[in-house]
């Protein structure tokens, strides 16, 4: 297995382990879990594009039969259940909050990592929501309590978390990753300057 393969099977793993960490609650088919923080974890320490590759081998694996999703649960019907909108999220939030905090981050420091943490959970709900409302056929502030209400003091915290913690998680990763493939590329305004992600 290559290095770059295995940055990505780890990250996946890690996903499935926040998946297990969960607080049902009684009134939502949506429990609370921290596999939403390792998808956005994701884009962060691996980029857009392998951390999107790592949350589709996490979806991908489970929908298979590996009983990586909440619960422990696994196969096609999770995923076309009232949570299968969360895991689609995982997918794009991965990629968008790479993408701002690799595309822009050396410039805006601290602050991009917070933007790029907040989008990256809030596009989570974007595909979340309204596939719960297919599924459960709420609507209204019914919806909001099932799917978004209760979980947004967490979320807020996870993403502090991560704007925080992330950055630093990163640039360990970049050097791992560059010793073993030289350097990173960079965007072509930041090249020959400082490779450190924002809050290194």
């Amino acid at each position: 297995m290559t290095y770059r393969a295995t940055r990505i099977a780890l990250l996946a793993a890690a996903t499935a382990v926040g998946a297990q960490l969960r607080v049902p609650l009684p009134f939502t088919p949506v429990p609370i879990v921290l596999s939403n923080l390792v998808a956005v974890l994701s884009g962060f320490v691996l980029g857009p594009a392998d951390g999107a590759v790592a949350q589709a081998v996490y979806v991908g694996v489970g929908v298979i039969g590996a009983p990586v999703f909440a619960g422990p649960q696994a196969g096609l019907t999770v995923l076309l259940g009232p949570t299968g909108g969360y895991l689609v999220g995982f997918i794009l939030a991965a990629w968008l909050a790479g993408k701002i905090v690799w595309e822009w981050g050396r410039k805006g420091g601290g602050a991009v990592a917070a933007l790029a943490s907040a989008c990256g959970f809030a596009v989570i709900y974007v595909t979340g929501l309204p596939w719960l409302a297919v599924v459960t056929h709420l609507s209204g502030m019914r919806l909001l309590m099932a799917g978004f209400v209760p979980f947004v003091p967490g979320d807020c915290l996870k993403a502090l978390a991560v704007a925080v913690v992330a950055p630093r998680i990163a640039a360990a990763g970049r050097a791992a990753w560059g010793a073993h493939q030289g350097p990173t590329p960079a965007p072509a305004s930041s090249r020959g300057r400082d490779a450190d992600p924002p809050g290194g």
